[in-house]
């Protein structure tokens, strides 16, 4: 658990960084880092509540259309045998994966609201 808090850290100062100097010129006056603070927090907050919540199967019917298209292994398969099939690939990897990135996320947040 501390090595995916350590790296949810790297990845939001990496992305605190990237706001800074790409989208404010690198102009670090306490405005602009407030607001980068919680861009990024937001960001990390948001992708790990979607990986909470597990929304990445809501879109299982396009993925598997798309694959019935362009692949012959999936052409005499229909939706329920692929969704059973998912489900059992699922139920393997069942540890949820988002807490860190949404702890990350909700105390930089705090820490934007806070710092000044």
């Amino acid at each position: 658990m501390i090595k995916k808090l350590l790296i949810n850290v790297l990845v939001a100062g990496l992305l605190f960084l990237l706001i800074i100097f790409s989208i404010l010129d690198g102009d670090f006056t306490e405005l602009n880092i407030q607001n980068s603070l919680f861009v990024a927090g937001f960001l990390m907050a948001s992708v790990g509540l979607l990986s909470l919540t597990n929304v990445g199967s809501m879109f299982r019917g396009f993925n598997f259309a798309f694959k019935k298209f362009l692949f012959k292994k999936y052409q005499n398969i229909d939706y329920y045998e692929y969704s059973k099939q998912r489900d059992d690939i699922r139920k393997r990897k069942e540890k949820p994966t988002g807490w860190a990135a949404l702890l990350v996320g909700l105390v930089i947040i705090i820490v934007s609201i806070f710092i000044f």
